[in-house]
């Protein structure tokens, strides 16, 4: 990705075959790249090694940051979040998302949540479940803790 990842916009996550079923972190690098569902799976199974058409159930982050590198999608070092001073255990997405920083703000993030990937820019948030952006405050998995996220750009 060549562009400034600050003018970067989140755009719906699109298909070309028409599947019913879409995985996170496939639709996790859909949303950054605007790249097909498609490619971006062909993409993830070519970091694998596998066939090009075997489906993508689970994403390890060591997978996800593979295939930002063969997409050529420039991310930051993986950034783990803080824990609770109060519980000891890391922040959920909705205190994570109230505390980022300036840089944190206006960049796309790729968030690992325990057993979920998905991208805030802003004030926009976008999953597969959501497949196209919505806002933070209608987003689910607010609940979720944070595992770690990439500034994406």
């Amino acid at each position: 990705m060549t562009k400034d990842s600050r003018n970067l916009k989140l755009k719906p996550i699109t298909r070309r075959d028409g599947g019913s079923r879409m995985y996170c972190g496939p639709a996790a690098l859909c949303a950054i790249t605007h790249n097909p569902y498609e490619d971006v799976r062909t993409a993830i199974n070519q970091y694998r090694g596998r066939k090009l058409t075997t489906g993508v159930l689970g994403l390890s982050s060591v997978e996800l940051r593979g295939a930002m590198r063969i997409l050529d999608v420039n991310h930051s070092q993986t950034k783990y979040p803080m824990d609770n001073p109060k519980t000891g255990r890391p922040p959920t997405l909705a205190a994570f998302l109230k505390n980022r920083k300036d840089d944190e703000m206006t960049r796309p993030l790729v968030i690992q949540l325990t057993g979920h990937y998905v991208v805030v820019k802003g004030r926009k948030f976008i999953d597969n479940h959501t497949i196209e952006p919505v806002f933070i405050r209608k987003a689910p998995h607010r609940r979720r803790r944070v595992v770690r996220y990439w500034i994406i750009g």
